[in-house]
């Protein structure tokens, strides 16, 4: 019992073994005194509810030797046969890794000092919005079943891939689609490569028209991306390798860069692939992307001259309104102003026009069959009110006046 007790004697500067301290043995114990109450203050400051008497009993059992003897754990019990002290082993409830890194983390959030900060700023925020908003979306995001919670954590993951690893996100979601398609249908498979190709195409042509923002985007021709499918088709070693890893790796890139780009791919090996693909498009498809963007621009071009015009005769017809009632104002306040800027704006989308017709090989092909249609068009009308004389009246005016432009 002489033993059992200097054993478990409480710290009050002797050793465990019941004799006095030496100065390295002090030190070692002071240490460790400071460590449990340090201890002691992250755990009471992360966990109020805590029992302040439950961790001062391990603290003091882990650098002590031994509980107090005033405060025994529940587990213990005397000997029937020598009196001896017997402690049983006491069973803790062993903690979660996760509750442990939480309770890691909060100990380094509250000694920071950020946290009440960050608390005390977002209580007075959290009532205007927007921020009421947010407090409001992450409320019912916490009380959403779980599927939706792991469809939104789906929906930003892939949002963030796409952005931050364009390439790696290709080659496994793109290229797991494909996969899948190949073994279901080889004919689904080329109509999906086929569709990319398409769209890239589209997206070559947008950067070669050079369309800013507000005007629409220029379109390939239908019987571009006619040929471009059926050419794709026919090849099948290209339809091959633009569903390769190596094609999904780079294609991100394809559809920011012009394809005749000098310093598009730079970086990859003549030999490789992806260099092989690259020239492949542009020996196969660069003409057909070049003849687009012309027709693109043509195209484009007439739109803004149509737009022109129909503001100028606005313009003209509300001067001309204003000069039958005898209503004339000053030169640079009057409707000859608007009428002026008009017309300014109408001549140079004019010339713009012809420009883009003469750089254009198929523009003579394209304003044909524009006319024929026009034609048809009005002809139809024409049959369609046949029995309506006022509705007639307007129609042979602009039947005469698509004959004159004839």
């Amino acid at each position: 019992m002489a033993s059992g007790s200097n054993r478990s004697s409480s710290c009050d500067g002797r050793s465990s073994i019941g004799g006095p301290m030496t100065a390295s043995g002090a030190r070692r114990h002071l240490l460790r005194l400071l460590t449990a109450t340090v201890a002691t203050a992250a755990a009471c400051a992360l966990c109020p509810a805590a029992q302040p008497r439950q961790v001062t009993e391990r603290i003091h059992l882990a650098f002590c030797g031994a509980a107090p003897r005033s405060r025994l754990p529940s587990a213990v019990g005397t000997s029937s046969r020598r009196g001896t002290l017997v402690v049983y082993p006491r069973r803790h409830k062993s903690q979660r890794p996760s509750r442990v890194a939480a309770a890691g983390l909060g100990a380094i959030w509250a000694s920071s000092g950020v946290g009440p900060v960050v608390a005390s700023t977002w209580a007075r925020l959290a009532p205007i919005p927007p921020f009421s908003w947010a407090d409001w979306i992450f409320d019912r995001f916490q009380k959403a079943p779980k599927l939706y919670k792991y469809y939104i954590y789906y929906v930003i993951i892939n949002a963030a891939t796409k952005a931050l690893v364009p390439g790696l996100h290709a080659q496994v979601v793109t290229g797991t689609q494909l996969g899948v398609l190949k073994v279901v249908s080889q004919d689904r498979y080329n109509d999906a490569v086929s569709t990319r190709l398409k769209t890239l195409l589209q997206k070559q042509a947008q950067l070669r028209s050079g369309s800013k923002f507000g005007q629409p985007p220029a379109q390939l021709p239908a019987t571009v991306v006619e040929q471009v499918d059926a050419r794709l088709k026919a090849d099948p070693v290209l339809m091959e390798a633009l569903g390769s890893t190596s094609a999904l790796k780079i294609w991100h890139k394809f559809e920011k860069t012009l394809l005749d780009d000098p310093a598009l791919l730079k970086d990859e090996a003549p030999d490789s692939q992806a260099r092989w693909i690259l020239e492949a498009l542009r020996s196969g498809y660069l003409d057909d992307l070049q003849e687009a963007a012309r027709s693109g621009a043509t195209q484009l071009a007439s739109k803004k001259a149509a737009q022109a015009l129909t503001t100028l005769k606005e313009a003209v017809d509300n001067a001309e309104l204003l000069a039958h009632n005898g209503i004339f104002e000053d030169a640079g306040v009057s409707s000859l102003a608007d009428v002026e800027k008009a017309s300014t704006a109408a001549s140079a989308a004019l010339e713009a026009l012809e420009q883009a017709r003469a750089h254009d090989p198929q523009g003579a092909e394209l304003l044909s069959r524009q006319r024929q249609a026009f034609v048809e068009k009005l002809t139809t009308l024409v049959q369609a009110h046949a029995a309506v004389p006022a509705v007639i009246d307007q129609l042979t005016r602009l039947e005469a006046a698509g004959a004159t432009a004839l």
